[in-house]
C-alpha cells in the first residue's frame, strides 16, 4: 500500500477524534472554561512534541526487531490509543460529571491523547520514506505522498461531515 493512502487515513481519523474541534469540544463536555482549554492544549500539544522523536525512535527498534510490521505496530498503538482516550471523555462525563476529579481525568486523557499522536505522524513518516527507498523513488516524491489526501479535496469534506457528526455525539454524550 503507498503511503499516501495511509496519510488520507490518518488525516481522517485525526478529523473525527477532535481535531479542530478540540477547544470547543473542551468547553462543551468537559466544562473546561478558557483557561483549563488553553492548558490542555499546551500541555497535549507540548507533550507531543516533546515525544515525537521518542516515539518515532521507538518504532524504528521495533521495525528493526519486526521487519515490515514494526511501523505498522507503532501506527496501530498509537492510533488506538489516542482514539480509547478521546471516547473516554464520555465516560468521564458520565461518571464523573464536573468538578475537580473531572478536570484531572479529561486532562490526563488528553495527556493520553498526546501519546498516541505522538507516535502517528513520525511512524507515518518512517513508514513513507521505508516505501521510497524500497521502491527507488527519490525523497524529492515525499511530499507528494504526505499531501495526497489534501489534494483530493477530502480532508475539507470530512472536517464538515466531523462537525456534524461531532455535534450529534456531544449533545447525546452530555446533554
Amino acid at each position: 500500500m503507498r503511503p499516501r493512502h495511509l496519510y488520507n487515513a490518518v488525516f481522517a481519523w485525526l478529523v473525527f477524534s477532535g481535531g479542530r474541534f478540540t477547544a470547543p469540544f473542551l468547553e462543551e463536555v468537559a466544562g473546561f472554561d478558557d483557561t483549563l482549554t488553553g492548558l490542555a492544549l499546551a500541555i497535549q500539544f507540548g507533550l507531543a512534541s516533546l515525544l515525537n522523536p521518542v516515539m518515532g525512535y521507538r518504532a524504528d527498534q521495533l521495525e528493526m526487531k519486526h521487519p515490515h510490521r514494526g511501523r505498522c505496530f507503532a501506527l496501530a498503538f498509537g492510533m488506538t490509543l489516542a482514539t480509547a482516550a478521546f471516547m473516554m471523555h464520555g465516560v468521564v462525563c458520565r461518571v464523573l460529571g464536573q468538578g475537580t476529579m473531572a478536570v484531572f481525568a479529561h486532562m490526563f486523557l488528553r495527556v493520553v491523547i498526546s501519546v498516541g499522536w505522538a507516535s502517528v505522524m513520525p511512524v507515518l513518516d518512517g513508514l513513507t520514506l521505508a516505501y521510497m527507498e524500497e521502491k527507488g523513488l527519490g525523497r524529492s516524491e515525499y511530499g507528494k505522498e504526505r499531501v495526497y489526501g489534501k489534494m483530493l479535496g477530502l480532508e475539507d469534506h470530512l472536517w464538515t461531515l466531523s462537525f456534524l457528526a461531532m455535534n450529534f455525539g456531544v449533545q447525546i454524550c452530555c446533554p
